[in-house]
């Protein structure tokens, strides 16, 4: 994920998923997961937690 500006590397998530991603994996637990995770990530840097 990257920063607002100056754009840096805040963190690297590996997303071990198995492709080709389905429909049906959009709705699993692990995918909802990674997505709680991201947003949590976007949204500190959008309120400037993330050093």
């Amino acid at each position: 994920m990257m920063s607002r500006r100056p754009g840096r590397i805040i963190t690297d998530v590996r997303i071990d998923l198995p492709r080709p991603r389905t429909r049906e994996m959009l709705l699993s637990d692990e995918f909802r997961d990674y997505e709680r995770h991201l947003k949590k990530l976007v949204w500190a840097e959008f309120q400037g937690d993330v050093q």
